[in-house]
């Protein structure tokens, strides 16, 4: 539930490895203890504005927008955003990838768009899907 750059490790050989298990998952029992908690540790860069106002809201949708916002990063040198506040005042991502990458296909858009929308449902429903739509573009 705490996916960014520094919690991906690439190494020469072998599978990407994801590290930093901290706030994996809260559950309901626990809710009110650990979510103040685990909130004050999320980089606002790549947290889901649902976990933002909420940390028990975490689901696969906000790893999601996690993975969909780093893919951004990965097309476009850069975050689409540096504060979590744009993404509430523009009810979705700030900027496209193509305005930071004019060079990417305008698909790029559309799948990080869905990847990253504001609400949970109108994401993905799984990342198989993302990455199907990804290598329709190649």
């Amino acid at each position: 539930r705490d996916l960014r750059p520094d919690n991906i490790i690439v190494p020469r050989q072998g599978p990407v490895k994801l590290v930093n298990f901290d706030c994996a998952r809260v559950e309901a029992g626990d809710l009110q203890t650990i979510a103040t908690h685990v909130d004050r540790q999320l980089d606002e860069r790549y947290v889901a504005p649902e976990v933002w106002k909420n940390a028990g809201a975490a689901s696969f949708a906000s790893d999601l927008y996690s993975v969909g916002i780093i893919f951004f990063e990965l097309l476009a040198g850069r975050p689409p955003y540096n504060r979590i506040r744009q993404v509430f005042d523009a009810k979705g991502l700030p900027r496209l990838p193509t305005e930071l990458n004019p060079d990417l296909p305008r698909e790029a858009n559309e799948i990080v768009g869905r990847m990253c929308a504001f609400t949970p449902d109108a994401r993905y429903a799984s990342l198989s899907d993302a990455l199907e739509d990804l290598a329709i573009i190649g």
